[in-house]
């Protein structure tokens, strides 16, 4: 339980870098105070559109045809073969975890699946990580065996992360087609905590919940002896 708690706690660490990456971009924050109106309060919306306005003034006068060019040749080899050169170089270094194409965390941040109903997806785990945590130290307040109630959530929760960190990876690898550094590291955090629960609980949870051995099955026995 204790090895538990560390891996959940480094992976509370990665999710917050993750949300802070996330939420430093006016448009995801435009997306959050769409989504959950009360964070204007942090966001205020004018400061968020104003900022929108200024991103989007360099891309607009970047945009230039080089055919309005009256210097311009189209039929200069070494003019097209540069043009095609800087066309290639596409990956820019944003933050300190982009490495390349295919490492990078802005890639991935900015694609559509870096958020789920308009949260970014390390706001899902910072909570889910800090709930893991939460259960675990009132199961070892408790001191109860295998059968606690609490040991039974820190175990379901391990598989639904472990099954949610497959989820992102196989976005990453195959729709994406980069791989964001800090998810990897999440997903192996949780692997870890993932593999200590079944190797400290064994089947003895589930076994107990579907025997109505535990809460909130449990109630059904006693519903049952009642009658």
């Amino acid at each position: 339980m204790i090895l538990i708690i560390l891996f959940c706690a480094g992976g509370f660490y990665v999710a917050v870098h993750l949300g802070e990456l996330h939420y430093k971009k006016p448009k995801h924050q435009m997306n959050l105070i769409n989504t959950l109106p009360f964070m204007e309060k942090w966001f205020p919306r004018d400061e968020v559109q104003k900022a929108l306005e200024s991103e989007s003034l360099p891309e607009t006068e970047e945009q230039i045809d080089p055919f309005l060019n009256p210097d311009f040749d189209p039929y200069d080899n070494v003019a097209i073969q540069d043009n095609n050169v800087t066309n290639a170089s596409t990956f820019e270094k944003k933050e300190a975890c982009d490495i390349s194409e295919e490492f990078s965390c802005s890639i991935v941040d900015d694609s559509d699946y870096s958020e789920i109903f308009g949260i970014a997806i390390g706001a899902y785990g910072i909570i889910g990580y800090l709930i893991m945590i939460l259960f675990c130290l009132i199961h070892l307040v408790r001191w109860r065996e295998k059968s606690d109630f609490f040991a039974f959530l820190v175990y379901c929760g391990s598989w639904i992360g472990f099954i949610f960190s497959i989820y992102l990876t196989i976005l990453e690898a195959f729709y994406i087609h980069s791989y964001c550094p800090y998810c990897l590291v999440s997903a192996a955090l949780m692997t870890l905590t993932f593999i200590c629960a079944i190797v400290g609980f064994g089947i003895e949870p589930p076994a107990m919940f579907f025997k109505c051995e535990i809460f909130p099955t449990s109630l059904l026995r006693l519903f049952r002896a009642k009658k």
